[in-house]
Parts: structure tokens; C-alpha cells; sequence
């Protein structure tokens, strides 16, 4: 038996299969993903936050995905966790009082664990970061 390694899209079940892609696509959100039942999903338009991820050494950072949308993500820096549970929030806002707020929903004791915090945004951002992460 060859096992297909690659991921492929619902069009491509549809013309292989003779499945509806839509009714494939709709299944898919509604019953297999397990969306509906997400924890984060009352607040996902706001942020994303997954404090098991934080490590001794964190980085925070801004970018504009989209129409001028501004993010803050946070993530984990630690080179033996690189690419695996990496994302720490991912915050829908640049603000410092937003970020602070996020950050604060996350135990005192996780925080503390932080020993090195990386920030490439601007100085108001310091302040949220020593707020949170500092012992």
C-alpha cells in the first residue's frame, strides 16, 4: 500500500472521488475540525493565547498581515522547541494596555518563568513587557 504524503484539496477529492467539494468543505468545518467546540473561540477575533508554550526566552513582535491589520505575536525562542509549539498569542492590536491585558491571563508563575524577553516594536511595548515578565 503507497500512502500519499501531501496534502490535497477538496476540488481534488471532488474530481477523484466524485464528492462535493462545497458539501466536503462544509462537513469538514462543522463536524471533523472540531471548531465549533475550540475553546479560544469566543475571543478569536481579539487574540489566540497558549500559555503552555511560554519558555525561558520569549520574543514579541509586531506585523501588518493584511489592509493594515497590526499584530502582536509572542513566541517562544527556545532553539530546542523551534517550529513546535512555538506560538505563545498572537493579539489582534498593538497597544500596550491590550497586550498587557492578554498577557495577564496567563498565571504570574508562567511569567516568571521568563528570563529573556526579545521586543522589535516600539518603546510603549517595554513597558507591557517588564509589567508581565519581569521578576
Amino acid at each position: 500500500m503507497q500512502l500519499n504524503l501531501f496534502p490535497i484539496g477538496s476540488r481534488q477529492v471532488n474530481s477523484y472521488y466524485g464528492v462535493n467539494s462545497q458539501k466536503l468543505q462544509r462537513h469538514y468545518k462543522h463536524k471533523i475540525s472540531g471548531f465549533k467546540d475550540w475553546k479560544q473561540l469566543s475571543h478569536a477575533q481579539d487574540y489566540f493565547i497558549y500559555p503552555e508554550n511560554i519558555t525561558n526566552k520569549i520574543s514579541i513582535d509586531e506585523e501588518s498581515l493584511s489592509k493594515g491589520e497590526l499584530y502582536t505575536f509572542v513566541t517562544n525562542k527556545n532553539i530546542n522547541v523551534k517550529n513546535k509549539r512555538s506560538m505563545v498569542a498572537i493579539i489582534n492590536n498593538t497597544s500596550a494596555k491590550t497586550i498587557q491585558a492578554v498577557l495577564e491571563k496567563t498565571s504570574l508563575e508562567k511569567r516568571k518563568q521568563i528570563k529573556e524577553a526579545t521586543i522589535h516594536m516600539a518603546r510603549n511595548m517595554e513597558l507591557a513587557a517588564r509589567e508581565n515578565f519581569s521578576n
